[in-house]
């Protein structure tokens, strides 16, 4: 599995986890659902600076959406 749709996934079981909805997520994040989806999906790489809002934002650690270290 290459990098952008391991951090997808990632992104995508903390979203799941959180009881979060993808709607919820892109509205908060200021982004189209389509561009969260592209993200969950691996067709767009999550970068630091999405992990970093996501962080802020959700709580959900971004060294482990980044990297899967870490809960």
């Amino acid at each position: 599995m290459n990098i952008a749709k391991e951090r997808g996934q990632r992104l995508k079981e903390g979203i799941r986890r959180k009881g979060l909805t993808q709607g919820e997520v892109a509205e908060t994040l200021e982004m189209s659902l389509s561009g969260l989806t592209y993200l969950l999906s691996g067709r767009s790489m999550v970068k630091p600076i999405h992990a970093y809002a996501i962080e802020f934002k959700f709580n959900i650690k971004s060294e482990w959406i980044l990297t899967g270290q870490g809960t």
